[in-house]
């Protein structure tokens, strides 16, 4: 009992004492609380969504035109929210551009521009890609189509009275004369007849030739830059040759004004 002593050395043992507190087991109760799984996950709030309209872009003009013919996308926002968006081209050539920004915010309108000079015959393509940051079905994609083609003939009868009309920059290069504009007027002679073609202006210099094919490398059956001194040209009593059943009559006009616009009657188209 107690404690003992060794005399040699300084360590020393001691016996447990009896009368210590033991160190106890208290049992612990844990409360897991249970709780829905869509209760710890935050729904996505709504995004924007964009639409653009029309799906697709055609336009034409005459090959040799300088004016330049113009269209519109629609930029909208089909969901709630805020809509930022910005315009591009994917190949980005000279034929196309914007008008105005390129960039805003929905609902506003996107302009194009197509720029035919210097443009020959074919079909030109691009698309516009337009980006929202954070919106539904973006990017959107428009593609675009501009087509170059040859002059475009309008019929009249060969007996026609006069014919009022008007000459621009919108139309089409002369053929046989790829420096001015021209309207194409086109009629069916049998063979034999004569037809007298008038064209009087006060705003351009009238010239006029009588062909009988649209290839620009056949020789014009007739042509003429004046009949009077001034600004009218004239083909009289032009006789059309045998076996010619279709014949278009070509009204070509000199610009010499940087800016091409006027109306020209044309009168006395008549077959005999």
């Amino acid at each position: 009992m107690g404690g003992s002593w060794f005399s040699r050395g300084s360590r020393r043992a001691s016996a447990p004492d009896r009368g210590a507190p033991r160190a106890a087991l208290v049992p612990l109760l844990l409360l897991l609380a249970t709780c829905q799984v869509d209760k710890l996950t935050n729904n996505p709030p709504p995004i924007a969504r964009l639409m653009l309209a029309p799906g697709q872009v055609r336009d034409s003009a005459p090959v040799g035109s300088m004016a330049a013919p113009a269209d519109s996308l629609s930029v909208a926002n089909g969901g709630p929210g805020t809509l930022s968006w910005v315009a591009h081209f994917v190949r980005g050539d000279a034929w196309l551009a914007f008008v105005g920004p390129n960039s805003g915010t929905a609902p506003a309108t996107l302009r194009i521009a197509f720029n035919p000079a210097g443009l020959p015959m074919g079909v030109y393509r691009d698309t516009v890609i337009v980006d929202a940051e954070n919106a539904a079905d973006s990017p959107g994609r428009v593609p675009v189509e501009f087509t170059l083609h040859p002059c475009q003939p309008t019929s009249v009868p060969p007996n026609a009275a006069a014919l009022q009309d008007s000459l621009t920059t919108a139309d089409c290069s002369a053929p046989h004369r790829s420096k001015s504009f021209a309207r194409v007027y086109s009629f069916t002679g049998a063979k034999g007849d004569s037809i007298s073609i008038v064209m009087a202006s006060t705003a351009l210099d009238a010239y006029v030739i009588l062909d009988s094919s649209a290839n620009d490398a056949v020789t014009p059956l007739a042509t003429n830059d004046s009949c009077t001194g001034g600004n009218d040209a004239c083909l009289r009593y032009q006789l059309l040759p045998v076996g010619r059943r279709g014949t278009d009559r070509r009204v070509h006009a000199e610009r010499h004004a940087p800016a091409l616009a006027g109306r020209h009657p044309v009168a006395g188209a008549a077959a005999r």
